[in-house]
């Protein structure tokens, strides 16, 4: 009986159901969530990483077979994306460990406190200029610690809206400073190169 409740279920995805889409997904998600926390070791990353796999699912629907498990493919395209996720974050670390590797010994501490102090400015600006609601919501959970629902009964919202505050805050930090990060870095391997 369940075959045929996933196969209709499918079936009005495929033609557009926004309902039948978040059934699947809301019956799905705590196993979906705990699937790429594995990869991702963090709920913010899992939660995010889960968005994009919805999105690309939903956007893609009229390409899939309504006749094959739907859920199926959504783990298929959160674990891609939790793999993709993981081997970027490997290769920015092999780019800062090859930079540290050919960095000369005498290499100037005070270069190294400057780009920190850019960094570090360059986060404070992409907070600042996050909406007015991300931001109160970013900085309560990340400067003052409080929990999702502590926020929510603090700002009349509810939790989950707190979450998709702090995810949507967190991908605009992350972007902001990767396009900054990947900068300084490039340089640093381009002036620390030319020196051997």
């Amino acid at each position: 009986m369940k075959h045929n409740n996933d196969q209709t279920l499918n079936i009005r995805i495929y033609q557009g159901d926004e309902e039948a889409f978040q059934e699947m997904f809301y019956a799905n998600k705590d196993r979906l969530l705990s699937f790429c926390y594995r990869f991702t070791k963090s709920e913010e990353l899992a939660e995010e990483i889960i968005h994009d796999a919805l999105l690309k699912v939903w956007s893609e629907r009229h390409l899939l077979d309504p006749n094959r498990s739907l859920i199926g493919y959504l783990y298929t395209i959160t674990r891609n994306l939790s793999l993709n996720f993981l081997k970027k974050v490997a290769a920015e670390e092999a780019l800062k460990q090859k930079v540290r590797n050919r960095t000369p010994h005498f290499h100037n501490n005070t270069e190294e406190t400057i780009e920190y102090a850019n960094l570090v400015q360059l986060a404070k600006l992409a907070i600042d200029n996050l909406p007015m609601r991300q931001q109160q919501v970013y900085r309560m959970s990340r400067d003052q610690h409080m929990t999702y629902e502590e926020i929510g009964q603090q700002l009349g919202i509810s939790p989950n809206t707190v979450k998709n505050h702090v995810i949507k805050a967190l991908r605009a930090i992350k972007t902001q400073l990767s396009i900054h990060t990947d900068i300084i870095l490039l340089m640093c391997y381009l002036a620390s190169s030319l020196l051997y």
